[in-house]
């Protein structure tokens, strides 16, 4: 059950014609799933995730490779893993590097 800790950290974010859902963290490791909401391929070089505690301040960011291209309407799951403690997270922002 989501608690008011954790509701900022599981829901859906769009970037760009990005849709980010299904979120999982665990001390270590985000597993997410990325839609491409567009009618058209899209291309990507990484996605920066950056982790955020209570008060917005930084904890770490982590550039991760999900595939070159991702088709209209596909989703691909983005696993991004670090040797950082993320068990203070609170949310989590997204950029796509084109």
């Amino acid at each position: 059950m989501a608690t008011p800790e954790t509701t900022e950290l599981l829901k859906e974010q769009q970037v760009e014609n990005f849709t980010f859902k299904n979120t999982s963290l665990t001390e270590k490791k985000l597993m997410v799933d990325v839609l491409n909401t567009d009618d058209s391929n899209s291309n990507i070089s990484t996605i920066d995730v950056t982790y955020l505690d209570r008060e917005g301040k930084e904890i770490t960011t982590v550039s991760s490779y999900i595939g070159n291209t991702i088709k209209p309407h596909e989703s691909k799951k983005l696993v991004v893993t670090t040797d950082e403690d993320l068990s203070n997270v609170y949310s989590i922002k997204y950029t796509i590097n084109r």
